[in-house]
């Protein structure tokens, strides 16, 4: 066996590119013994390393036999202790897989372990490397990348997808590859039906990236994609955080289909909300005090209810709200006490669904009349209430005025907007009594995530607060949230009363279009507005029909004609879920 030192195996491996290079093309693979001399150097010492990452992607397409043997090299010098070796393996990969497609995925797949490093040079080079590999073959590279969500570790998975997710936008402008994009969604729709919880925002992301977005098409293969998921989960378990979890978040991603010129139909959606989840509703953890999964599952189904379009399969899922709309309501039999808890946010949702629904089933009504009749009765009951509090509320609103409530930067933060509706049915109860400070006297509690940051609170009440009981944090609330809440539970009561009007029309057409208050977490009226809307005499209700004064439905389109921002997607919080997922 023949050794030689390092300068003698460095002069070797120049011997050999020198042989190589001067060959004629058509005789250069008579020469192969020299290029497999240059594949064994990456064995050696760091001078050959370096040599043979730079010789091997120089004659790699003359050789295609050896082209696995090559690919094993250079991953090996991925690997090498030497960082600057390593980074120039990482550069050549690519120009590999330029003269061998059929290598990209291997090579993706390969990179994609790679994505953990923590040094952020290195790190910056395997991204360039896949976004080569996108350019070359971007159907393997997605096969290639997607083989490590499956199957790698956790920390592998996890830094696979937050590159699809970061990059993806980019890579669409540069790659207009149909069948690239229908690989990757049919990746995703694989990896939806086994994901963790705090997965699927980034899946979802990466789906809404692709070029299927801008298309009425494209929009119904996503929203089938998530239909196909949300029914995978039958019966609903509401006793399961990871279920509901899963359901909020998948429901914030349909809002999201809606946006813009195209917008899919809800149909598929809403009837699996009404069927497996309203006949459970109350079982859902905190839905009795409304701090829990409730009202956003209510709000969410109001919002993506919008877009239905006629159903003729409909019956269980009207049958269904109706239930739950009636257990929400006050019992007409009895008197409304002023412990009696009222969800008003609920009852919204619920309403504004049911009456979205009811029309495409009218049979629920034509078939029993004594439905109606009792739906109409539960509903002058409670709309008597519901009167009392629009106008104390807006004597309150006239009084403060509103224009700098769209100027504070307290309240027009996302805590605020995200928290109000837990406050609506304590500020409708409370301002009937004496403000808002009475649900103080009362011990009706409101629950805080946190104080918002960016607070006007001085320092000094910091400690007080934070160590206080919740239902004693109102407190401390600026004035001006107060009026904010009292503003939003206003919204809530007109649109309240404007739904149960419609269900006294005769014949009843159902063809009313309102704003639903959480789409607005800050009013935008004018004194002029607020002072036209608190003198309405109170709505009487006479011969089983609401009346109220002509002007209800021109102070509605007034209210909701402001700018109001769009529902945000919610970003769950980093690391695995827990029991107080939005709590």
């Amino acid at each position: 066996m023949e050794f030689l030192d390092e300068s003698e195996k460095v002069n070797k491996l120049y011997t050999c590119y020198g042989v190589l290079v001067e060959a004629d093309q058509d005789q250069i693979k008579e020469h192969q013994p020299y290029y497999e001399i240059i594949l064994n150097a990456v064995k050696g010492s760091a001078k050959e390393k370096r040599l043979a990452s730079q010789f091997i992607p120089v004659f790699f397409k003359h050789f295609p036999e050896l082209s696995d043997a090559a690919i094993e090299a250079i991953f090996d010098l991925c690997e090498d202790p030497d960082q600057s070796i390593r980074k120039y393996a990482f550069k050549e990969l690519p120009v590999l897989c330029r003269d061998c497609p059929s290598q990209t995925k291997k090579v993706a797949s390969v990179l994609s372990q790679l994505l953990v490093v923590q040094d952020l040079s290195e790190l910056r080079i395997i991204h360039t490397a896949l976004l080569a590999l996108f350019k070359i073959d971007a159907t393997a590279t997605i096969h290639g990348i997607c083989t490590q969500v499956r199957v790698g570790d956790d920390s592998v998975r996890n830094f696979c997808l937050r590159f699809l997710s970061v990059k993806m936008r980019n890579i669409v402008k540069e790659i207009k590859d149909a069948d690239a994009e229908d690989a990757l969604l049919a990746e995703i729709k694989n990896l939806l039906e086994d994901c963790a919880v705090e997965e699927i925002p980034l899946l979802m992301k990466i789906a809404l990236s692709t070029g299927k977005w801008h298309s009425l098409s494209g929009k119904y293969e996503l929203a089938n994609m998530i239909a196909d998921n949300i029914e995978a989960d039958i019966p609903f378990d509401p006793t399961r955080n990871e279920s509901i979890e899963r359901l909020i978040l998948l429901l914030r991603h349909v809002h999201l289909l809606q946006l813009g010129v195209h917008r899919v139909r809800s149909n598929r959606f809403v009837i699996y909300v009404c069927e497996q989840v309203l006949p459970r509703l109350r079982e859902i953890p905190g839905c009795s005090d409304g701090t829990g999964y409730t009202l956003e599952i209510l709000q969410l189904l109001a919002d993506i209810t919008r877009c239905v379009e006629e159903i003729n399969y409909c019956g269980k899922a009207v049958n269904s709200l109706f239930e739950t709309l009636t257990d929400f309501l006050p019992n007409p039999l009895n008197d409304i006490s002023p412990s009696e808890q009222i969800h008003f946010s609920y009852i919204e949702c619920i309403l504004y669904t049911f009456h979205r629904l009811v029309k495409f089933n009218r049979s629920l009504f034509d078939d029993n009349p004594g439905k109606l009749k009792y739906l109409r009765h539960s509903l002058k009951h409670f709309a008597r209430t519901v009167n009392g509090h629009v106008k104390i509320l807006g004597k309150y609103l006239n009084e403060f005025g509103v224009e700098g409530l769209t100027e504070n930067s307290d309240v027009n933060n996302e805590n605020f907007s995200r928290k109000w509706p837990l406050a609506v049915k304590h500020a409708i109860q409370n301002n009937c009594k004496d403000s808002f400070l009475s649900m103080i006297e009362s011990r009706q509690v409101i629950k805080w995530k946190a104080i918002p940051e960016g607070s006007s609170i001085t320092s000094k009440y910091a400690s007080i607060i934070e160590n206080a009981p919740d239902y004693e944090r109102i407190r401390f609330m600026p004035e001006i949230k107060k009026n904010c809440y009292r503003a939003l539970a206003y919204d809530a009561c007109q649109n309240i009363l404007l739904l149960i009007k419609d269900f006294f029309k005769n014949p009843l057409t159902f063809d009313l279009q309102i704003q639903l208050s959480f789409f607005a977490p800050l009013r935008h009226e004018t004194n002029k507005t607020i002072q036209s809307t608190a003198n309405v005499e109170t709505n009487t209700l006479t011969n089983g029909a609401v009346n109220s004064t002509s002007d209800v439905e021109d102070i509605n389109r007034s209210q909701h004609s402001a700018i109001r921002p769009n529902l945000a997607l919610y970003v769950p919080p980093s690391g695995k879920y827990s029991a107080n997922f939005r709590r």
